[in-house]
Protein backbone atom coordinates (compact mmCIF):
# COMPACT_ATOMS: atom_id res chain seq x y z
CA UNK A 1 0.00 0.00 0.00
CA UNK A 2 1.21 3.46 -0.82
CA UNK A 3 1.89 5.70 2.19
CA UNK A 4 -1.07 7.92 3.12
CA UNK A 5 0.60 11.14 1.98
CA UNK A 6 1.10 9.60 -1.46
CA UNK A 7 -2.30 7.87 -1.72
CA UNK A 8 -4.10 10.70 -3.50
CA UNK A 9 -1.23 11.35 -5.91
CA UNK A 10 -0.97 7.63 -6.69
CA UNK A 11 -4.72 7.31 -7.28
CA UNK A 12 -4.87 10.29 -9.62
CA UNK A 13 -1.85 9.13 -11.63
CA UNK A 14 -3.47 5.75 -12.20
CA UNK A 15 -6.94 6.79 -13.38
CA UNK A 16 -7.94 5.33 -16.72
CA UNK A 17 -10.63 7.01 -18.83
CA UNK A 18 -13.77 4.86 -18.92
CA UNK A 19 -13.92 5.09 -22.73
CA UNK A 20 -10.53 3.33 -22.85
CA UNK A 21 -12.07 0.15 -21.40
CA UNK A 22 -15.38 -0.33 -23.26
CA UNK A 23 -15.79 -3.94 -22.04
CA UNK A 24 -16.74 -2.53 -18.63
CA UNK A 25 -20.12 -1.51 -20.03
CA UNK A 26 -20.81 -5.12 -21.02
CA UNK A 27 -20.41 -6.37 -17.44
CA UNK A 28 -23.71 -5.72 -15.63
CA UNK A 29 -21.95 -5.31 -12.29
CA UNK A 30 -19.74 -2.57 -13.72
CA UNK A 31 -22.24 -0.72 -15.92
CA UNK A 32 -21.77 3.03 -16.10
CA UNK A 33 -23.73 4.92 -13.42
CA UNK A 34 -23.46 8.23 -15.25
CA UNK A 35 -20.61 10.19 -16.81
CA UNK A 36 -18.74 10.78 -13.52
CA UNK A 37 -15.88 8.35 -12.70
CA UNK A 38 -16.27 5.64 -10.06
CA UNK A 39 -14.09 2.93 -8.48
CA UNK A 40 -15.20 -0.65 -7.75
CA UNK A 41 -13.30 -1.80 -4.64
CA UNK A 42 -14.20 -4.89 -2.63
CA UNK A 43 -16.16 -4.58 0.63
CA UNK A 44 -14.34 -6.94 2.99
CA UNK A 45 -17.18 -6.59 5.55
CA UNK A 46 -19.46 -8.43 3.10
CA UNK A 47 -17.11 -11.05 1.60
CA UNK A 48 -13.87 -12.76 2.62
CA UNK A 49 -12.55 -12.71 -0.97
CA UNK A 50 -9.18 -11.23 -1.81
CA UNK A 51 -9.09 -7.99 -3.76
CA UNK A 52 -6.85 -6.79 -6.55
CA UNK A 53 -8.85 -3.56 -6.86
CA UNK A 54 -8.49 -2.44 -3.25
CA UNK A 55 -10.86 -2.47 -0.29
CA UNK A 56 -13.85 -0.20 0.21
CA UNK A 57 -12.65 0.73 3.71
CA UNK A 58 -9.36 2.04 2.30
CA UNK A 59 -11.18 4.02 -0.37
CA UNK A 60 -13.54 5.45 2.29
CA UNK A 61 -10.58 6.61 4.40
CA UNK A 62 -9.24 8.39 1.29
CA UNK A 63 -12.50 10.32 0.90
CA UNK A 64 -14.45 8.12 -1.52
CA UNK A 65 -18.20 7.70 -0.92
CA UNK A 66 -20.50 4.91 -2.10
CA UNK A 67 -22.42 6.03 -5.21
CA UNK A 68 -24.25 2.73 -5.84
CA UNK A 69 -24.17 -0.87 -4.71
CA UNK A 70 -25.44 -3.22 -7.43
CA UNK A 71 -23.60 -6.14 -5.83
CA UNK A 72 -23.28 -6.18 -2.02
CA UNK A 73 -19.57 -7.01 -2.03
CA UNK A 74 -18.53 -4.47 -4.68
CA UNK A 75 -19.76 -0.91 -4.18
CA UNK A 76 -19.29 1.74 -6.84
CA UNK A 77 -17.40 4.50 -5.05
CA UNK A 78 -16.76 8.05 -6.14
CA UNK A 79 -14.39 10.81 -5.09
CA UNK A 80 -14.92 14.39 -6.19
CA UNK A 81 -11.12 14.89 -6.44
CA UNK A 82 -11.58 18.56 -5.52
CA UNK A 83 -9.23 18.33 -2.54
CA UNK A 84 -6.46 16.53 -4.42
Amino acid sequence: MVADEDLHRHAVENLTPRDSVPWLDRAWRLERLDEAPVAYPLDADVTPSASSTGYASTFARAGFRTAARRVPARPAMRHGLEAM
